[in-house]
This record gives structure tokens, C-alpha cells and sequence, in this order.
């Protein structure tokens, strides 16, 4: 028996094509319906959703209606409160405020004064002190330097001896006089005398003496006289030459005084306190008179070196006096009152207001650590301005430049601070007192083109008119 295999029977081909497409169409149809339905919930449905739960608010709501205010009565309280409210100020000045109106310039230190030592006598630095070195501190008096001192103690021995000379020569002199005015009186009694001889003989005539004894006798009385008038001229001679000795003498003192002074100076001292700057000798140099040995800066006072513009020179200038203390009815004038009045007239336009500063320096490498010193605007640094900068120098002196003061000028204490000292770069405030009077103005208050409206009170404006209150308005008077 043969197995047979047998296929089945091949599809027809219309059959076997839409036996295939059949899936596919489904698909088709699925995808339409579903891209319809999105579209109709999107487009219609959501939107009407939308719609209509806005309408439901806004019929739960309801509309909203503004309150209707009363109408304004005709009382002066009714229109008050009809206005509108505006915000207003009280303006101040800076008198009233305790403040000034500040300047701020910027400026360096300089020293107050530079001394420079030089010498006031010739000769060989023989000794100098181990202070006498540049950047050291040295008080008033502190020696320094010595010059070799040999020539000038002979000096002073031998003017010493000389004055002494001259004070033994007038004690000679003295002691001639004493032993001429006993001559002198000795020959007064000779004379005397002598006048009595002659008187004697001129009396007892020609019968008891002779013509030759009695001109004998007058002989005698001529040369007594003479004698006299010898020892006065020697009396007046010894008074001149007492005279001349004391002249001498005088010379003589003047000069051992001068020879003790140039001793004296050479031993160099400090003049001031202060720093020394610079030194210029070294110990066994010859020194001749008038050379400078060392530099020393005055360190009891500082000096800022500014300049200001002239808007700002301007203020300076035009600031308020202070009124001086009033004198009661009936107290003398000091007669220097009027000097004094006439030299302030006449330097009107070259100086300038002591005016009261604050000098600011801030620590290098140290942001926000700054020093303060009280200091004062003195006067002008020279005259006319700088052709470099068309600015007015001028001088700022700190009295203390040591003492440290806060922001506001009252005095603190700093630990580890610096002295202000030449060459820092500082800023100076100025303290200005305008003479016109300032007013403080809040920064809101300023209005376009910094234009303010200053509002004056005016009845006027709650008076009742026929005129509708919402056209009123306030005068205004601008105020620059």
C-alpha cells in the first residue's frame, strides 16, 4: 500500500486578497474614530465645559458695583474730607539738624615746618650722639653733635683775664682819685693860708713890712693856687681815663660773653621735637659756620597741601560770621580795637575764614579701616591760582596730629594707629556754614529737573463756589 500524500486545495486569487486587506481596513476605521473623537472633545466639548463654568461663576458672583460715595455737604469739614490726601513735610535747615554743609576735597600731608641745623661755629665734629641717625624722634634740647671745644676755651680764659685786667686798672684809677681829692684839700688849706699872709701884710702897710715881703707873700699865694688847680685837672683827667677803663671793661665782658656763647654752641641740640629727616655729616668732619648738619620735621603740628575750586572757594568765602561777644554798655575800647578792624578791611580778598575740617585717611590693604583727624582751613598756599588746574591752594593745619577722632570729630582712642606723617594721601571735609540758609529736602520731595513745589495754606480753596470740587486745585509756587 503506497502512501500518497495530498496538498489542500490553492486559494483562489480573489479570495486570498481580501482575506489579507481585511485587518488592515479595521485599523483604518479604529484610527478615524479616535482622531474624531479627540477632535470633538477638544474643540467643542472643553470649550463649552469652559464656557459655561465661567458663566456659572459669574451668575454665582454677580456683578460687582461701585460704592457710591455721599455727596459732599457744604460745611468747611465736608469739603475738607473731600480733598485728596497728600503727604506733606515740614522742612528743616541744617542749623536746626546740628549739621554743615561739607566740602570734600583731596589732598596730601605735608610737614608744618622743616628746621634745618646748621652750624653757628667752624671746627671738628668730635662726638655724635648715637640718637643723631635719620627717622629717629628727638625732644626739644636733646644734644645731637659736639664740635671740638679747645680754641674756644682759650678764647674764654683770655677774655676772662683781660676783663679782669681792666677791672684792677679801674681800681687803680679809683684809688688815684681818692689820694688827689686829699691833695686837693690839703692845697685848699695852703691857700687859704696863704691869702691870709697876704691880707696880714697888705693890712700893716709900708711902715711894718716891705714891698718885696709882701709880693713874697703874694708869690706864695700864686704858686698855692697853681698847685690847687694842678691837682683838679689831675682829678678831672683820672675821671676820664676811669671812664675809658670802663669802656674797656664793658668791651672786655661783651666779649668773654660772646666767646661763652660760641662754647656754647658747640654742643648741637634740637631745636624742636620732631623727626629727623636727614643727616649730613659724619663724626671727626670739619665743619664750617653755617653748614647744615641735619633736617628735622615738626611733628607737633600737620600741614594738608589741597586745592579748591572756585565753586567750592565760593562757599568758603560766603559763610556766616560768628557774632562776637557783646560788650556792656559803658567798657572802655581797646585801642587796638580799631588797628585791628582795619587790618581785617584791608585783607579782605587775601584771606580766607578759619574753618573747621575733618582729615580722612584710609588704611592701605585694609578696606573699610580709616583714621580721622580735627583739623582747620587756614589760609591760602601762596597767591593766585594754579595755571596747572585753575585751582586756589590752600593750607589745612592739624594741631594734633597724634590725637584720632571718630567720624563726627569727638575724640576716641585707637590702638596700633598711625600719626599722620608727610606724604599720605587724605581726604579733607570741609565744614561749611552757608551764610544763605540751607534747607534739608527729602530726596522724594524733588520733582523733574530738581524742581520743587513749595504749597503755601489758602482759605480760598474751601470756600463754597459754584465751581465743581473735583476742579480744585492748590496754588503752587515753584521753589528752586
Amino acid at each position: 500500500m503506497v502512501d500518497t500524500l495530498i496538498s489542500p486545495p490553492e486559494p483562489k486569487p480573489s479570495e486570498s486578497l481580501h482575506t489579507v486587506d481585511r485587518p488592515r481596513q479595521t485599523k483604518t476605521l479604529m484610527s478615524r474614530l479616535a482622531n474624531t473623537s479627540r477632535k470633538l472633545l477638544f474643540d467643542f466639548v472643553i470649550p463649552a465645559s469652559l464656557l459655561a463654568g465661567g458663566i456659572a461663576v459669574l451668575l454665582i458672583l454677580g456683578t460687582a458695583q461701585t460704592e457710591k460715595k455721599p455727596e459732599a455737604g457744604t460745611d468747611y469739614n465736608s469739603r475738607l474730607e473731600a480733598l485728596n490726601e497728600v503727604r506733606v513735610e515740614r522742612l528743616h535747615t541744617l542749623t536746626s539738624l546740628g549739621e554743615r554743609l561739607q566740602l570734600i576735597v583731596d589732598g596730601s600731608v605735608a610737614p608744618f615746618r622743616e628746621v634745618r641745623v646748621a652750624t653757628e661755629v667752624s671746627g671738628e665734629i668730635i662726638e655724635k650722639m648715637p640718637i643723631c641717625e635719620a627717622g629717629a624722634y628727638v625732644e626739644v634740647g636733646t644734644p645731637l653733635m659736639k664740635i671740638d671745644t679747645t680754641d674756644y676755651d682759650f678764647e674764654v680764659d683770655r677774655l676772662t683775664q683781660l676783663k679782669e685786667q681792666e677791672y684792677r686798672a679801674l681800681r687803680e684809677v679809683e684809688q688815684e682819685k681818692d689820694n688827689t681829692r686829699r691833695s686837693i684839700e690839703i692845697a685848699k688849706e695852703d691857700m687859704s693860708l696863704q691869702q691870709r699872709d697876704v691880707d696880714r701884710q697888705t693890712q700893716l702897710g709900708d711902715g711894718f713890712t716891705s714891698p718885696a715881703e709882701r709880693d713874697k707873700a703874694r708869690r706864695a699865694l700864686l704858686a698855692a693856687r697853681q698847685q690847687l688847680v694842678t691837682l683838679e685837672n689831675q682829678l678831672s683827667l683820672l675821671e676820664e681815663r676811669r671812664l675809658k677803663i670802663m669802656v674797656s671793661e664793658a668791651l672786655a665782658g661783651t666779649q668773654l660773653r660772646k666767646a661763652e656763647n660760641d662754647l656754647k654752641r658747640t654742643e648741637i641740640c634740637a631745636p624742636i621735637s620732631g623727626v629727623i629727616v636727614n643727616e649730613n655729616v659724619d663724626l671727626h668732619s670739619f665743619v664750617a659756620r653755617g653748614t647744615t648738619l641735619l633736617t628735622i620735621d615738626d611733628t607737633s603740628k600737620a600741614e594738608v597741601a589741597t586745592s579748591l575750586r572756585m565753586d567750592q572757594l565760593y562757599w568758603v568765602l560766603n559763610q556766616a560770621e560768628e557774632s562776637p561777644p557783646e560788650v556792656p554798655t559803658g567798657t572802655p575800647t581797646a585801642p587796638n580795637s580799631e588797628i585791628k578792624t582795619g587790618e581785617r578791611t584791608n585783607s579782605r580778598g587775601y584771606s580766607l575764614p578759619e574753618t573747621k575740617a575733618i582729615v580722612e585717611y584710609e588704611l592701605a590693604g585694609r578696606e573699610g579701616v580709616k583714621y580721622y583727624w580735627n583739623a582747620k582751613l587756614m589760609s591760602y598756599d601762596g597767591i593766585g591760582l594754579n595755571p596747572a588746574t585753575r585751582t586756589m591752594p590752600v593750607r589745612v593745619v592739624v594741631d594734633a596730629p597724634n590725637q584720632h577722632v571718630d567720624s563726627n570729630g569727638e575724640p576716641r582712642e585707637v590702638n596700633g594707629a598711625t600719626a599722620l606723617v608727610r606724604g599720605m594721601y587724605v581726604r579733607v571735609r570741609l565744614l561749611i556754614n552757608p551764610r544763605p540758609e540751607w534747607m534739608v529736602i527729602p530726596a522724594r520731595g524733588l520733582q523733574v529737573d530738581n524742581r520743587i513745589l513749595q504749597f503755601s495754606p489758602d482759605p480760598s480753596v474751601l470756600a463754597v463756589t459754584s465751581v465743581s470740587y473735583t476742579h480744585l486745585t492748590l496754588p503752587t509756587t515753584p521753589y528752586v
